[in-house]
């Protein structure tokens, strides 16, 4: 029953929004920053690309997920940025609706849109380092599952190791 109610709330959203939430379901739930959509856009669905580059139509997809809340969004007072949550049962039901091609598919978006900010922050940026690391955890394991053998993977385990 709550799973059908997300699911409506997924068809509803717009298709952008709808990648959003996608991509989303690939990242750990929790604090996720907003840099991995505006940065990593150029890794995420063609879709996105345009919104994430886009701060009113990035605003714009946003509101669309805190319609149907789908997620929420919080801002992190450190660091003035925004954090979205996306509940798990959400990620789930994002998750069981594609089949095994598309998740591997969004699985390589999350790795190389995490992979494009975690690898160009400075070390000694610790808040940013700090918010991003549940995030690459679980890239981590994405790479694992899905045995992900292109090169940002390769790099991106190698700077975890650092």
């Amino acid at each position: 029953m709550i799973s059908s109610g997300i699911a409506s709330g997924l068809r509803n959203a717009k298709n952008w929004s709808s990648s959003a939430a996608a991509g989303f379901a690939f990242l750990g739930p929790d604090a996720i920053p907003e840099e991995i959509i505006t940065k990593g856009a150029p890794h995420l669905s063609p879709v996105l690309q345009p919104i994430a580059a886009d701060p009113m139509k990035f605003n714009t997809a946003i509101r669309e997920l805190l319609k149907y809340s789908l997620i929420r969004r919080d801002t992190d007072r450190n660091t003035d940025t925004s954090l979205y949550t996306l509940h798990r049962l959400v990620q789930d039901v994002q998750k069981d609706a594609m089949d095994l091609d598309i998740q591997r598919l969004w699985a390589e978006r999350a790795v190389r849109a995490v992979s494009q900010v975690f690898l160009h922050i400075a070390l000694d940026n610790w808040q940013l380092y700090q918010t991003l690391l549940p995030h690459a955890q679980v890239c981590a394991n994405l790479i694992k599952q899905w045995n992900m053998t292109f090169v940002e993977a390769s790099q991106f385990l190698h700077k975890m190791t650092l």
